[in-house]
């Protein structure tokens, strides 16, 4: 039986570039599952989605804020839409400026290849000595705020400020009934295996003093799925693959290539595409509507 991928893809924003990936990614029974951030207009997207087969949308959508909480949310809601829609074997996270640098065939080669490989490498931040590591989860952080008042974004400036002194004033790990978890960080891309996607959503779902310790921490698409998979049955199922940056940099990237000097860097240059093709990534991040160039020359080699 052929393989079948979901692919969960959270968005707030350019709904054609949105539309242009569904449509690329399009490959027999796949299919393409998209959170539109509540604050935005959920009507383009549907227009530009218009006529690509396997396209669905989440109906009940939360509001998306960098860092925060909802975002898992979101993600949970999604995977839950694909999980019921159907037997998908990998469920594949893309942000809404990812693009495929391989075509769909390649993609599924390559997962047919990795059968049971889960792509979520992440380090082990409890027992970290870089504060800016640890604070992740020993600090407070409130980044879910819909219109604060002065007050509160005062109250989360000085909150925020605070735990740049690298104080540990909340645990580093979380305690699962007789279990110790250590927390982990790796990038918010994965991709997973159906059992080990069903194992995720059912700790979200029933495991609400999980989710209360992760509410605050930072930022929770970073660490949330990571964690459970690293203290979980999956974990020596997860690769151990090393892509390097141009950089030269070693990262804990999975299979979703991005540069981020200062900020993430958007890329639009088509000779571009020639070195990300050899990075050992599926997908590449950051692209929009303004990498035509980029995308032009993507497409005229993988469709």
């Amino acid at each position: 039986m052929a393989l079948k991928i979901a692919y969960i893809c959270l968005c707030h924003t350019d709904p054609v570039f949105v539309a242009r990936t569904a449509k690329t990614l399009q490959y027999e029974k796949d299919g393409f599952f998209i959170h539109v951030d509540n604050k935005q207009d959920i009507t383009p997207f549907r227009e530009a989605c218009n006529g690509i087969e396997n396209v669905y949308f989440v109906e009940e959508r939360i509001d998306n804020y960098w860092g925060g909480y909802n975002s898992i949310i979101a993600t949970m809601r999604t995977i839950k839409l694909a999980l019921s829609t159907n037997d998908y074997d990998r469920f594949v996270l893309l942000q809404g400026q990812d693009y495929p640098l391989y075509s769909p065939a390649e993609i599924h080669n390559f997962f047919e290849s990795n059968i049971d490989i889960e792509f979520c490498k992440a380090k082990n931040i409890s027992i970290s000595k870089n504060k800016k590591d640890y604070m992740k989860c020993c600090g407070l952080w409130l980044m879910d705020m819909q219109h604060p008042s002065f007050l509160m974004k005062c109250i989360r400036f000085l909150i925020h400020k605070f735990n740049t002194f690298g104080i540990k004033y909340r645990m580093p790990t979380f305690k699962n009934g007789k279990e110790k978890w250590r927390i982990y960080h790796g990038w918010a891309q994965f991709a997973l295996t159906r059992d080990c996607v069903k194992y995720v959503l059912d700790i979200y779902e029933n495991n609400a003093k999980y989710n209360k310790y992760m509410k605050h921490r930072f930022p929770p698409d970073e660490i949330y799925i990571q964690t459970i998979i690293h203290n979980s049955p999956f974990s020596d199922k997860v690769s151990k693959d090393v892509i390097v940056r141009r950089s030269g940099e070693e990262t804990l990237l999975n299979l979703t290539y991005f540069e981020y000097p200062v900020y993430v860097t958007v890329f639009t240059d088509k000779e571009d595409y020639k070195w990300l093709k050899n990075t050992g990534c599926l997908f590449v991040r950051k692209v929009n509507s303004s990498s035509s160039n980029l995308l032009d020359e993507i497409d005229k080699h993988i469709l």
